[in-house]
């Protein structure tokens, strides 16, 4: 392990991904206000194709695979960090096992607040989940976190806020970058920003 690996297992706060056809010009800009002391990483393809030019906190990160959703997926596993999915409409690239979806506009606090709980997230099932490659028992585990999100007022009708992708769906088990990982969904259309 590189030193600079090291560095960002204790800094970064997630890896961006987002579908390269969609503009995201607005997120950057609100994810760029709101992550003043911590890392954001995104892979080196994938910055590429979303024409990001990197910020000091935001880091470029090797790929592990040729497809930018599968080595986002595994550089977000491999540094135990969430997904920042940018765009709801990039949840459809990923294999999502679970949603929390709101019929309400999160306000910046709140957005906040569930970027520290998806980091709380993957810490505290990582390892279960590596460890687990049942589909029906890596559910459950979701199925135990999801309860961190009792201030998100749950709508099964509104729009995806919180996700969980569990790689398992595209790589095989034997690749050690399986941990199921939670996502924040950043969409200036599911935000209130008075």
């Amino acid at each position: 392990m590189k030193p600079l690996d090291i560095y960002l297992l204790k800094n970064l706060r997630g890896i961006i991904y987002a579908n390269p056809a969609l503009d995201i010009e607005e997120e950057i800009k609100l994810l760029k206000k709101i992550i003043r002391y911590r890392d954001l990483g995104i892979s080196e393809k994938l910055s590429k194709l979303l024409k990001i030019k990197p910020w000091k906190k935001l880091k470029l990160l090797r790929d592990f695979h040729e497809d930018v959703k599968i080595s986002s997926l595994c550089l977000a596993s491999f540094y135990a960090t969430p997904l920042i999915v940018v765009k709801a409409k990039s949840l459809d690239d990923l294999p999502i096992v679970k949603e929390i979806r709101t019929k309400e506009k999160l306000e910046l606090k709140e957005l906040k607040r569930n970027l520290r709980l998806v980091n709380y997230s993957i810490l505290d099932f990582y390892t279960k989940a590596l460890e687990q490659k049942d589909p029906e028992l890596r559910i459950k585990i979701i199925e135990n976190d999801e309860k961190r999100f009792w201030r998100i007022k749950a709508n099964a009708e509104g729009v995806p806020i919180i996700a969980y992708a569990d790689p398992l769906k595209l790589i095989k088990p034997e690749n050690r970058f399986h941990a199921l990982i939670p996502c924040l969904v950043v969409d200036m259309e599911t935000l209130y920003l008075p």
